[in-house]
């Protein structure tokens, strides 16, 4: 069996949208498609595969994604050195969370608005980081991205979270924290 891919410069029309597999595009080149309830599309601006599950109001619903772990109790770090302030474990395995990507979903926020506050993602111990999430408002602001584990190996992987700030006498907090995959 061939399955008919989806092309640049094709038209997405009610005919054809659903005789191509899995749509892939942005919410906007979403919103200009012709689409019916139980249509999926893989969205780029939140890196994960939705389906939609009702035409009127339209509601896409995200699947394919897992809550590996979260976390709400506040944590604070004064200066520019980062420290861990939160890890988790998790275990890639096929039958579980097979391990595309990781989502890392959080509120932080600094004490002074001139020096931002940094999240910093490391997996399993490495000096490096693997991504690195920044705010500089003093409330809580909501910061995310996207770490890509494909090439981990099955097995125990820890998620290490540091906080620190932009300057030696500004505080970095993070209250909620939630790490996805999929």
């Amino acid at each position: 069996m061939t399955l008919d891919k989806w092309a640049t410069g094709d038209v997405i029309t009610e005919g054809n949208i659903n005789k191509r597999s899995i749509r892939r595009g942005s919410t906007s080149d979403r919103s200009s498609a012709t689409t019916v309830v139980g249509d999926h599309y893989f969205n780029e601006d939140e890196d994960c595969t939705q389906v939609k599950v009702s035409a009127s109001p339209e509601v896409w619903m995200n699947s394919g994604r897992v809550l590996l772990g979260a976390d709400s109790n506040e944590v604070s770090v004064t200066g520019t050195t980062a420290t861990q302030v939160k890890d988790i474990d998790v275990i890639k395995h096929s039958s579980t969370w097979a391990g595309y990507l990781i989502l890392i979903v959080a509120r932080i926020k600094s004490s002074n608005g001139s020096h931002a506050a940094s999240l910093r993602i490391r997996l399993n111990g490495a000096g490096s980081d693997s991504l690195v999430l920044t705010s500089s408002s003093t409330s809580y602001a909501i910061v995310k991205g996207t770490i890509d584990v494909s090439s981990l190996a099955a097995g125990r992987h820890t998620i290490e979270l540091f906080l620190d700030s932009a300057n030696s006498s500004s505080t970095a907090t993070m209250d909620m924290t939630e790490i996805w995959g999929s």
